[in-house]
């Protein structure tokens, strides 16, 4: 007889079976590890299936090197929190290797004290063998951030890679390396800053050997303080494998080497500006540096001659409504009326055909882009904001904004802390103005420290004065100790911080002796000395005659 009970109850096991292994199929291809201090990211990674999504909680992790060998996404639990991950080797090796296609690095703090090896914080090898190596990995992508230390930030060959929202800090020598890139690079919305000795921002080279450069490199809406030279092209091979390079709206300021420099040294007519689809360096705000945009023929020995080395044609290098201002250009270079584009100019190494044609110059302004915070404080891209009346507020080619900062123009504003002075175990006031134009800007919250340490924050009255109390400590050193006021800025004020001086002094102590019967005019006797021999419990003693 036909049961359809049991029927039913046969469907509905397999239907079961199916649903689970399906949901186990499908976490053996998403899975998905938090990891938390104290536990090993490597082991995650080694665990996670492909595509998989590994979260860190906040905290510190101490990793020798991590090696991602599948696609996946590592980042941090917390927006705006990212782990710190401390790669404590310094040897032969990169920190993080990525050595699959479709990695995702999400809001993690990166960072490496050592720099002896010539290896980055982040690399991607090549693959081949000696000497057609080839790029082997793609879609790789670093989002939100922060690679500090190692001797390079990244160093990597790559189809398809996108740095965005990032910050490079003080990497010894190049931040961002692009040894081999093709299809679409892009970097933006990166914060990048180091000594003026530490090289580039971003490197553009390779060996004499493949794998070479094509594709479309974009570089726009970052900021860079220091370091020698922003952007370093030399990768000029293969020239069927051309490259559209754009640079713009990129906020730059005291970078003493060249700027955006085209290195042609080493080039041939074979080799050389024919590489190019395109060059556009438009949109940008270079200040306090060298030549803004500048094609580099000097060379280092074993260079072609001067005459055989490649010059760019008429007009090929595409340089739109920049904002240019207390730039110096090198003594050898020959540069437009302004000092700000041109191009090494040196016997013997400036081929004879090369001339201020090979620029095709347009509606590039000279003058101070009035920063609110010239010391650039602060994230990116607020570190760059502009006051109101800057030049370049509205005026770049698309009508927005020329360089990163994107916003309106700040009101300027003006913090004068004061001095004071104060004895050990006594309480001072720590004062500071905040003005605009001027008028007291009242309601606003003014930060003190001393000597860098937090000790307070005043709110402003309305005089525009705020302070806060602070009581000197008892076992204090007398001198002197810096007062710093910050206020951040909000509400369309620009930031402003200012210093002053606590002097800090011995307290004032009076002897008076009743059966004093000397002379009438020295009754009382005062000495400024270390009053807390004589001080009990914090209250000042009366000397016994």
């Amino acid at each position: 007889m036909y049961d359809k009970d049991g029927d039913r109850e046969m469907r509905t096991r397999l239907l079961l079976s199916a649903i689970t292994c399906f949901l186990l199929l499908a976490a053996a291809g998403a899975y998905a590890a938090d990891v938390n201090p104290g536990d090993s990211i490597q082991a995650a990674i080694d665990a996670a299936g492909d595509g998989a999504t590994i979260t860190i909680a906040s905290g510190t992790y101490d990793v020798a090197h991590l090696a991602i060998n599948k696609p996946l996404t590592l980042k941090g639990e917390t927006p705006g929190d990212p782990p710190k991950i401390n790669i404590t080797s310094d040897d032969g090796a990169d920190g993080v290797t990525i050595s699959a296609s479709n990695v995702t690095l999400e809001n993690l703090w990166l960072t490496r004290g050592g720099h002896s090896g010539y290896v980055a914080v982040v690399g991607v090898p090549k693959g081949g063998p000696w000497p057609h190596y080839v790029i082997v990995h793609s879609d790789i992508t670093l989002q939100d951030c922060i690679i500090e230390g190692g001797r390079y930030g990244c160093y990597v060959h790559v189809n398809n890679f996108t740095v965005d929202g990032c910050a490079f800090l003080n990497s010894y020598r190049d931040s961002i390396v692009l040894s081999a890139v093709s299809g679409t690079t892009s970097i933006t919305n990166t914060h990048i800053t180091g000594s003026t000795t530490s090289k580039k921002a971003i490197l553009v080279e390779g060996g004499v050997e493949e794998p070479f450069c094509s594709g479309t490199i974009n570089i726009a809406n970052n900021t860079c303080v220091g370091k020698r030279n922003f952007l370093v092209y030399n990768q000029w091979g293969d020239q069927s494998q051309q490259i559209g390079l754009s640079v713009t709206h990129n906020s730059i300021d005291q970078t003493p080497g060249g700027v955006v420099v085209l290195y042609a040294g080493y080039t041939t007519a074979a080799a050389g500006f024919a590489k190019f689809s395109s060059i556009l360096i438009q949109d940008n705000i270079i200040t306090n540096s060298g030549t803004a945009v500048k094609v580099d023929y000097e060379d280092y020995g074993g260079a072609p001659a001067a005459d055989d080395r490649s010059v760019p044609t008429a007009g090929q290098i595409a340089v739109d409504n920049n904002l240019c201002f207390g730039n110096t250009a090198d003594a050898v270079d020959a540069t437009d009326a302004t000092g700000n584009y041109g191009y090494t100019n040196v016997a013997g190494q400036t081929p004879s055909s090369a001339s201020m044609a090979m620029f095709n110059l347009s509606g590039n302004l000279v003058g101070d882009p009035l920063y609110a915070d010239p010391s650039h404080a602060g994230a990116h891209p607020d570190n760059f904001a502009l006051l109101i009346g800057s030049p370049a507020l509205g005026t770049a080619s698309d009508s927005t904004n020329i360089g990163a900062w994107q916003g309106g123009g700040l009101n300027a504003t003006a913090l004068d802390v004061a001095d004071v002075t104060g004895a050990r175990g006594s309480s001072v006031d720590l004062q500071a103005t905040l003005t605009s134009g001027g008028t007291p800007l009242v309601g606003e919250d003014v930060l003190f420290y001393l000597e860098g340490a937090y000790v307070g924050t005043g709110e402003t009255d309305a005089t525009g004065l705020a302070e806060v109390a602070y009581a000197i400590p008892v076992g204090a050193a007398t001198g002197t100790q810096t007062i710093r006021g910050d206020f951040a800025g909000g509400g369309g004020y620009a930031p402003a911080s200012d210093t002053g001086t606590l002097t800090i002094t011995e307290p004032m102590v009076v002897w008076v002796d009743d059966d004093w019967d000397g002379p009438t005019n020295c009754g009382g006797h005062t000495w400024q000395f270390d009053a807390f021999d004589v001080i009990q419990d914090g209250i000042n003693a009366v000397a016994e005659g």
